[in-house]
């Protein structure tokens, strides 16, 4: 987006992932949006990965700090899935989420989305950090050499389901930590210093989160 702000509007509309271009198996994602200083807004849109896509909806932030705001309300993101072997990475991480929000948004608010099913397969070398699956991530961008969080940020309302993995041995098991329902990432100066990136997470409802239903990464968070 370079001039004007974007706001999709669908009255249950449905978007269904049914193959993946280039000779893959998996698409990317479903919906990439991508902010200059502008706000984005998506409301009322079911996304359908049916097993075929890494990411439902990614928006992000790379270019202008604390300016455009992120609203996702009244969706359902259901079956994400990541294959053993793909050539996506974002991260660090080989990592399946239905909604990504990505760099300095000075609002980020995500309201009453039901998000379920979100899987990937056993990795070759799997470990806690090699590989994650993941309903609602939040996290910020580097911009000119400063790693910018989101400025304030609302989860609420939300319904989040079967964030798992391949492993079907108990909760906790390495395998299975970053099997998340919600992560929120201000991001850290070093150690355990925290940036401040206000939060409110509240009336969130978390079913069979194999590795946690929150975890939280930032300063100033609240979670009701």
């Amino acid at each position: 987006l370079s001039n004007g702000s974007l706001k999709l509007l669908g009255q249950n509309a449905t978007l269904s992932c049914t193959a993946a271009s280039g000779g893959l198996t998996h698409a990317s994602h479903m919906m990439w949006l991508r902010a200059n200083g502008n706000d984005i807004i998506v409301d009322g849109i079911n996304f359908r990965g049916n097993n075929r896509s890494v990411y439902g909806l990614v928006a992000q932030e790379q270019v202008k700090v604390y300016q455009p705001s992120l609203t996702v309300a009244n969706c359902t993101f259901r079956n994400f899935y990541i294959p053993a072997s793909n050539p996506y990475y974002l991260n660090s991480y080989n990592e399946t989420t239905a909604v990504l929000s990505s760099g300095p948004f000075k609002n980020v608010t995500i309201d009453r989305c039901i998000v379920q099913n979100v899987s990937r397969a056993t990795m070759a070398s799997q470990s806690s950090l090699t590989a994650s699956s993941a309903g609602i991530v939040i996290i910020g961008e580097t911009i000119g050499g400063t790693y910018y969080g989101p400025q304030t940020t609302t989860v609420s309302g939300c319904y989040i389901e079967n964030i798992t993995s391949a492993v079907t041995s108990q909760y906790g098991n390495q395998y299975n930590i970053d099997c998340d329902g919600l992560k929120f990432f201000g991001g850290n100066t070093s150690g355990s210093e925290y940036i401040n990136c206000r939060a409110s997470i509240y009336g969130n409802h978390f079913v069979n989160c194999r590795g946690r239903d929150i975890k939280v990464q930032a300063d100033e968070v609240v979670v009701r």
